[in-house]
């Protein structure tokens, strides 16, 4: 990986800060690549993501889960996510989109 120096005004230091210091991310690292990543998404060839092909083959074998639930689900993503914040550990994936 690249280092790179970015500036950014105070006002998104402060909210990168604040991100990480709520759990949402691990790094402020963590904040910026995810925010990049999204910024890119629709410019991606998608159909040729292997992790993505492998999902929807999992759908269609039936693999896939049933949420009924919405705002439950996302609470349970987001605590798992803060959790593993806590722990020091990098969140992960399935967590993170």
């Amino acid at each position: 990986m690249t280092a790179r120096t970015i500036r950014v005004p105070d006002h998104v230091a402060d909210w990168i800060d604040e991100q990480v210091a709520d759990g949402r991310y691990a790094t402020k690292d963590d904040v910026i690549v995810e925010l990049v990543e999204q910024a890119m998404a629709p410019h991606i060839d998608w159909t040729n993501d292997p992790a993505l092909l492998e999902a929807i083959a999992e759908i269609e074998r039936g693999e896939g889960i049933v949420v009924t639930d919405i705002p439950a689900f996302f609470d349970d993503i987001e605590k798992r996510a803060s959790e593993a914040t806590a722990r020091g550990d990098k969140i992960p994936d399935d967590l993170r989109y």
